[in-house]
């Protein structure tokens, strides 16, 4: 979906959400050559202060590309620039939920600033049926914050 410069306004936003898991997290490491165990072995990540594998920064972030080129603004916008803070881990399993707000637009430039947020939601286990669930009630923490300029 294509939205006109004209249209946008300061201060929407669009997300979307998606759950990174092992097989995701080993094909990127194939696609980008990024092979770090921390990433890929468990036996590895354990010994970490992490304790166990984490997914990789650029492939959380990378949600971010999606709402931007499919909702807001939307089909045609390219990327001009794009920064990222990395504030805490994602670990594969958990709900990436990746977030963009207009925060400035250069109509004569045909610019867009965004500002750009993941958050990740790791799953609870039931501890009665040792079963891992992703709902509402868990605590979204911000994992990746920044800010973006699209032309469109």
């Amino acid at each position: 979906m294509s939205t006109k410069v004209k249209s946008i306004q300061i201060g929407e936003t669009a997300y979307t959400e998606k759950v990174f898991g092992e097989e995701e997290v080993a094909q990127f490491a194939k696609i980008s050559t990024d092979v770090n165990p921390i990433h890929l072995s468990p036996d590895y990540a354990a010994l970490t202060r992490f304790k166990r594998p984490i997914v990789h920064g650029l492939l959380s972030a990378s949600l971010l590309s999606s709402v931007v080129a499919n909702q807001l603004p939307g089909h045609g916008s390219i990327y001009v620039s794009q920064n990222f803070r990395f504030k805490k881990p994602v670990y594969v399993g958990d709900l990436v939920k990746a977030t963009v707000q207009i925060i400035d637009i250069n109509r004569s430039k045909k610019t867009i600033s965004l500002s750009t947020t993941c958050t990740a939601i790791s799953p609870s286990v039931d501890s009665s049926s040792q079963k891992e669930s992703v709902g509402r009630n868990n605590i979204e923490t911000i994992v990746i914050e920044g800010e973006a300029v699209v032309y469109h």
